[in-house]
């Protein structure tokens, strides 16, 4: 990692390659608007991440981009002055809805903004292209499952949970699950997982 934001924001004007913030925060935004409070805050010179993962629509061939967590943005540390009232000024959420409208407020708890664990976000920049993407949708004929292969579900009943694989059964999998402490089967298709590995 070269300890730069700069290849995932465009920020207006132009900043010269803002470092990582030391900490990092989580804002909540308004349904569907993740992108714009993105935007908003990047204007803003805070410095923002919003990790996206590529999902094959239920009905069409077109690939959608989406949030991998929808409704929330990852802010940092304000990287200019004019911008450091966010953390400073209370109420701080009243003042996150007025300088980014596509925010509702920021994650929290007693009152105080709650900080991301050290590494987690950097992790996940390092895995992004320069477009924020971290999941490259694969179609299902490019994709090979064994049995016991551990892979994680992306969207569907099940979705984000971890589970080995039982049977491969061509476009679907039989995973094996656990309801109430008690073995269940899982069935899925192909496009819903990925490795865990290429999940984490």
């Amino acid at each position: 990692m070269d300890g730069s934001l700069s290849k995932h924001m465009v920020i207006e004007p132009p900043l010269p390659s803002p470092a990582l913030p030391s900490q990092w925060y989580v804002a909540i935004t308004v349904p569907r608007a993740e992108r714009i409070a993105h935007r908003q805050y990047l204007r803003l010179g805070i410095a923002a991440f919003l990790p996206l993962r590529e999902m094959p629509p239920p009905k069409a061939s077109q690939v959608l981009v989406e949030p991998i967590w929808p409704g929330y943005v990852f802010i940092g540390e304000p990287i200019i002055p004019t911008a450091e009232r966010l953390f400073r000024t209370a109420p701080y959420q009243l003042e996150a809805r007025a300088m980014a409208p596509a925010v509702r407020g920021i994650v929290s708890a007693l009152g105080e903004p709650i900080v991301v664990p050290p590494g987690f976000v950097e992790g996940w920049i390092e895995k992004a292209d320069p477009d924020g993407l971290v999941d490259k949708y694969q179609p299902p004929e490019q994709r090979r499952f064994q049995e016991k292969d551990i892979v994680q579900i992306l969207y569907g009943a099940h979705a984000g949970a971890f589970m080995p694989v039982v049977k491969v059964m061509g476009a679907r999998l039989e995973l094996k699950g656990y309801c109430f402490g008690r073995e269940v089967p899982v069935e899925v298709k192909v496009e819903q997982v990925a490795l865990a590995e290429a999940a984490a």
